[in-house]
This record gives C-alpha cells, structure tokens and sequence, in this order.
C-alpha cells in the first residue's frame, strides 16, 4: 500500500509545505477540466499533515466569510478549518493504524 507518508511518494524536490497538495490539485483540474465550461470547479487539496495548496486555502476562506456573514458569527469561517483539520486527523489516525502490525501477526 503506498501512502501519501511514504517515502516513494514525496520526491527530493518537494520540501515545501503545501507541495504535495498543490499537484493534487492540478491533478483535479487535468482530470475535470471539461467541466469548466458549464460549471465553476475548485479543487480542494489538502496533505495528511494539513498542509493545503494557496488556492483551496483562499476558496476556504471566502467560503468561511461568506458563512459568518450569513450566520452571524464571525466564528464559523474558523470553524471550518478546524472541522476540515479534525477530518484530516482522524484519516491520519486511521492511516498510522494500519502501518502497525496486527497483534496475531497478520496485517490488517
């Protein structure tokens, strides 16, 4: 199984925080390209380390004012990033776990 921890999956070149993210992306705007000419598409790209690319970082933010100034909490923009980085930290608990060995030594 390869991870997106693994050591074959971050190159040399990639050493800055959001890298891995930021091809994620691309990769998305490659694979739905065909869609930009009858809908608005984003791609939300973020590293299991919580590392997201420029681009989904601004998406989010604009989505998070547009929610307080709808809701009326100036919160809710915030809460959004904390509700997306509990998402990644429980996929990273999930992905840790499966690296361990099973106690009656089969893997899981």
């Amino acid at each position: 199984m390869c991870t997106t921890v693994a050591d074959s999956y971050v190159t040399a070149t990639s050493q800055s925080a959001g890298y891995v993210a930021q091809q994620a992306a691309d990769r998305k705007c490659q694979k739905y390209g065909e869609l930009s000419a009858a809908y608005e598409f984003q791609p939300v790209a973020a590293e299991t380390h919580g590392s997201m690319d420029d681009a989904t970082v601004c998406f989010l933010s604009d989505l998070g004012h547009k929610i307080s100034e709808r809701s009326g909490d100036p919160l809710d923009g915030h809460f959004l990033f904390q509700g997306i980085s509990v998402l990644i930290q429980r996929f990273n608990a999930i992905l840790f776990h499966e690296t361990f060995p099973a106690e009656d030594g089969t893997d899981t």
